[in-house]
């Protein structure tokens, strides 16, 4: 379908979507974005040697919350553990 359209010299990023196509859109990149995050967090964990269990594994990759990944990721790099990194609150 994108190849017709840009066959067709139609700007995708123009065409219009249903407000429930654009809030499912929004979802879904709020969701990958919070995923790529959990991800950096968890490899920044594993590049310092730092001991994660598969419950502190999940617990981070299910967080959907930016404002509390974000504080992980920021304080990830001088975190003495990984309990000491669950227990740093978000900054909103």
């Amino acid at each position: 379908m994108l190849a017709y359209l840009k066959e067709a010299a139609v700007d995708v990023n123009k065409i219009p979507e249903s407000p429930w196509v654009k809030a499912w859109r929004l979802e879904l990149e709020a969701k990958g974005k919070a995923e790529g995050e959990a991800r950096a967090v968890l490899k920044v964990l594993s590049a310092r040697g730092l001991a994660v269990t598969e419950a502190q594994a999940a617990k981070v990759l299910a967080c959907q919350d930016l404002a509390q990944l974000d504080a992980w990721l920021r304080a990830v790099a001088s975190v003495p553990s990984m309990e000491a990194l669950l227990g740093i609150p978000s900054a909103s």
